[in-house]
């Protein structure tokens, strides 16, 4: 979806500074939704500057060009990520610790997709659960039977293919059409299929500040406010049957929500 924005007279101080902006439409609310309140932020280590747009729904996107995927989760992130190899494994299988039980009380089937799974070990241990695992990441090293080195938002799947899990760990907030990419993802489930979905939160920004929210990330597109996204994803047919507010590190990233959906089948 593409960012409508039109020019307006109208100046605004941030961070003690006049500055000319244009009114955005909110990419996720129906109709002529327009807002001018933004956020400046700065990143301490690399001191880059980022604007973002907050609408009343709770809805925050970035303004500026988004960075790619590619130059953003490459080798060197990955490389990053497993300094502390064990820390961050078990960062990376804890949700499923959580959710598993949870989601394999609700389908019999056992075929999932992890989208932009980064490593390889959620995959792994949803595998020793008894899952048919496969993987979808444009940074993946190279294809393989259960692996797509492809973008999840273009990619065609096979209309055949079908799955009763779709995994999202904190890779919502990157799509630059998340509500295309929702409605894909209710075609390419099972009809009782199920949704897990981790993404940044932005009442944190209510309860912690601007400048304590940790995801003010040129990689990231549009941060969903709890309430909003459950709204969205019963739109499209799904009861959402788990939600919460996460601020415990034992999980990859905090400042988030956690989400799991089930498709209407009846």
């Amino acid at each position: 979806m593409s960012r409508k924005k039109k020019r307006v007279k109208e100046e605004v101080k941030e961070v003690g500074q006049p500055m000319e902006i244009t009114a955005g439409v909110c990419p996720i609310c129906p109709g002529e939704s327009i807002t001018t309140m933004i956020y400046k932020m700065q990143d301490g280590a690399t001191k880059e500057t980022t604007h973002w747009y907050h609408c009343v729904c709770g809805v925050i996107w970035l303004m500026d060009e988004q960075k790619k995927a590619v130059d953003t989760y490459g080798k060197d992130y990955v490389a990053k990520l497993l300094k502390d190899k064990e820390k961050y494994k078990d960062n990376a299988i804890y949700p499923a610790r959580v959710y598993a039980p949870i989601i394999e009380e609700c389908t019999y089937g056992r075929k999932m997709l992890d989208v932009g799974f980064c490593s390889p070990y959620l995959m792994m241990e949803m595998a020793a659960r008894g899952w048919v695992a496969y993987g979808i990441d444009v940074c993946a090293e190279e294809n393989t039977p259960r692996i797509i080195k492809n973008d999840y938002e273009t990619f065609n799947f096979p209309e055949v293919e079908k799955y009763d899990l779709i995994w999202m760990g904190n890779v919502l907030e990157n799509f630059t059409d998340p509500l295309m990419t929702l409605h894909k993802t209710a075609d390419l489930l099972q009809p009782n299929g199920l949704l897990y979905i981790s993404t940044a939160d932005t009442s944190f920004v209510y309860h912690n500040g601007s400048s304590g929210f940790t995801h003010w990330d040129r990689s990231n597109y549009i941060l969903w406010s709890q309430i909003k996204l459950k709204t969205v994803l019963e739109s499209l047919g799904f009861d959402v049957i788990l939600q919460r507010k996460n601020h415990d590190k034992r999980f990859t990233e905090n400042q988030t929500m956690h989400l799991i959906a089930q498709k209407k089948y009846y």
